[in-house]
């Protein structure tokens, strides 16, 4: 699957493939809820982060995931999630 990502050290956004996740194998388990997500779009931060760049030294990551505005269908769920189908 394809997901976007800012390189925290010059600000450039990238699409790189990783792994589909799988309910129960994330760090999130047993609440993990796995979503095909449908829309995706960024918001005004980090719109501004792709013009002016992320503050130096910000975060301790090599690069950080954006999209966090999304719809889809929810695929499966974790063995804790009750309310969710």
């Amino acid at each position: 699957m394809k997901a976007l990502f800012a390189r925290l050290n010059d600000s450039k956004f990238i699409i790189e493939d990783i792994p589909r996740p799988a309910a129960g194998k994330t760090p999130y388990s047993p609440d993990d809820v796995i979503v095909k997500i449908e829309y995706c779009g960024i918001c005004g931060t980090e719109l501004m982060l792709y013009r002016k760049g992320f503050p130096k030294g910000a975060i301790k990551r090599e690069k950080v995931g954006l999209g966090h505005e999304f719809s889809g269908i929810v695929e499966e769920v974790g063995s804790a999630v009750k309310d969710i189908k």
